[in-house]
């Protein structure tokens, strides 16, 4: 939709500063030619050279400033209609008080600047303000020559008589009429496009909201059932079971997996809503949509309620500020029953506060779920591991914020899975993911993301 837009932009500047040129090469020579009669009249000998500095004035403004076509077209429109309706009423009106001096033979060419003024009017002006703007500037300049000539038989029976009368009369009305069909015809077309984005507006809305909405569900099921089925088959390979404890163990996950499937659909069904009052102009769509609102309640419930819900089945509130929610998620995560959150016995956390006024709740999800990622990690693959360390704080020379995990473990991190979700969300936020697996042991998950708008708090 941007690249319509600007080519659009870019059409309608290249289409006014044609016009411009034009303009401004015919009143150069208007005023060459003027300048280099005998005799002319002085209004002659001011039009044109105005008309020309005007042009070029508006065009240079234009290179200036290629987003004010508007301001452009509008000031190119009022001086024409200034230096051509002059010379209209100062030739007629000293046609009328001269009796020598005769209008046919003085006049000069001003009907294809009447219609040249009229095709600016329809790039300028709104619909609405179109035909009349037409009118008036044909009363102003076709008018009084029209006048005249109707109240002086001879001049209107001349070649030149007939010629302005027809061009300036029927000729004119016809082109009244094109322009106001042209206007229907314009309206109609906006009210297409505009039916047509509302209709793309809202189909995006909806893909978008599908992707969130899975996007969350593949994190709820990473962090919770799969991370109890992951600890099962280890176990069941490492160690025999007992049927009841297996049994047991997987009741639990066709819980959990019960739970995240009841979460994320929902127990009512959306029934598709007519959208009326959303629509562009008043306009009502005869096809159904469903209600972006009840969609999300019907895909995320979480997301209506700020609720946010973890993998071992605990919701935390995203309303509250982002260290309580690292903290609660931290505490929350450390103990689920993982097994190599038993051997560690040293546990850091620090998540210093700061304004984060700027996060809305799906850029707080996700880091919350990237720390409760990163925690499970390590109870599942820090083989060994005596040492957690969970820390947030702000970086004062670099402006930003700081999230890392880092354990002492042996073991290493599959590299899929967390590059994607780190990388993705570094990506929301405009920042940096990085991971790695440490010479001394153990391994380093680190989120950054620039805090341009916030100053961290006492």
């Amino acid at each position: 939709m941007t690249i319509t837009l600007e080519s659009h932009h870019a059409l309608m500047r290249r289409l006014v500063f044609s016009i411009l040129s034009v303009v401004a090469l015919s009143s150069a020579m208007a005023t060459l030619l003027h300048y280099l009669e005998p005799a002319t009249a002085p209004i002659n000998l001011i039009a044109p050279p105005f008309l020309f500095l005007n042009s070029i004035v508006l065009s240079l403004y234009l290179y200036r400033y290629p987003h004010q076509i508007a301001r452009v077209v509008n000031l190119a429109c009022l001086g024409g209609i200034l230096l051509v309706a002059g010379p209209s009423w100062w030739f007629t009106l000293r046609a009328f008080l001269n009796t020598e001096v005769t209008l046919i033979h003085t006049l000069p060419p001003l009907t294809s600047a009447l219609f040249l003024l009229d095709i600016l009017l329809l790039i300028a002006l709104r619909p609405q303000h179109l035909i009349w703007a037409a009118t008036v500037l044909w009363g102003a300049i076709a008018g009084p020559v029209l006048v005249y000539l109707l109240l002086n038989p001879r001049e209107l029976l001349a070649m030149r008589g007939l010629d302005l009368s027809i061009s300036l009369g029927p000729a004119m009305v016809i082109q009244l009429i094109l322009i106001s069909f042209y206007n229907r015809l314009r309206q109609t077309i906006e009210c297409l496009y505009a039916e047509r984005l509302h209709y793309a507006n809202k189909i995006l809305e909806r893909q978008i909201i599908r992707r969130h909405a899975i996007e969350q569900v593949r994190d709820q099921l990473h962090n919770g059932p799969l991370q109890s089925l992951a600890i099962l088959l280890r176990d069941l390979q490492s160690q025999p079971l007992s049927r009841e404890e297996i049994v047991e163990r997987l009741g639990c996950l066709n819980s959990e997996l019960r739970a995240v499937g009841r979460i994320s659909t929902g127990k009512t069904t959306v029934k598709p809503e007519i959208i009326n009052d959303s629509s562009p102009k008043g306009h009502s769509y005869s096809q159904s949509w469903l209600d972006i609102d009840t969609l999300v309640r019907q895909v995320l419930p979480e997301a209506s309620d700020h609720m946010l819900r973890l993998g071992e089945g605990s919701k935390v509130d995203l309303s509250r500020s982002l260290h309580y929610l690292l903290t609660e998620v931290y505490v929350i995560t450390v103990k689920r029953p993982l097994p190599h959150f038993q051997t560690i016995d040293i546990k850091v956390r620090n998540f210093a506060p700061f304004a984060d006024d700027f996060l809305n709740f799906d850029m707080k999800r996700d880091i919350c779920l990237w720390l409760e990622e990163a925690l499970c990690n390590v109870g599942k693959h820090a083989c060994g591991a005596t040492r957690l360390t969970a820390i947030g704080h702000y970086d004062d020379v670099h402006q930003r914020y700081c999230l890392s995990v880092r354990d002492n473990g042996t073991g290493t991190i599959p590299q899929d899975r967390p590059a994607r979700l780190g990388d993705r969300l570094a990506m929301q936020l405009g920042g940096q993911f990085h991971w790695q697996n440490l010479d001394g042991g153990g391994v380093l998950c680190q989120l950054t993301w620039p805090v341009d708008v916030s100053q961290p708090q006492a």
